[in-house]
């Protein structure tokens, strides 16, 4: 992950880094979304791709959840879920309708 040290889940960015990229995303920061994306496409397409059943559908769910994160970004409320979690919700629900 572009030698960031690892957060507390060992895949780079803390929730609280991560967090403040997603606020930061919802008021329209390039930049953030691209330091939000760096930091986590890996799990999500990797999720894209188990749960939609193949790299091609996982390809596509991942571009659709990023779409929908960067939509998004304004409703996320990190006392209901982490960061991480709220996007791989998002990710998994994208990855079943691309099947």
């Amino acid at each position: 992950m572009r030698g960031q040290p690892p957060g507390p889940d060992g895949h780079g960015e803390s929730d609280g880094s991560l967090t403040h990229l997603i606020q930061r995303s919802s008021q329209g920061d390039d930049r953030a979304f691209s330091r939000l994306y760096d930091a986590t496409v890996e799990r999500v397409h990797a999720l894209a791709v188990l749960v939609a059943g193949g790299q091609r559908t996982g390809e596509s769910a991942t571009r659709a959840a990023y779409v929908e994160i960067w939509r998004s970004a304004a409703s996320y409320d990190p006392a209901l879920a982490r960061p991480l979690t709220w996007m791989l919700g998002i990710t998994h629900d994208l990855a079943l309708h691309q099947r």
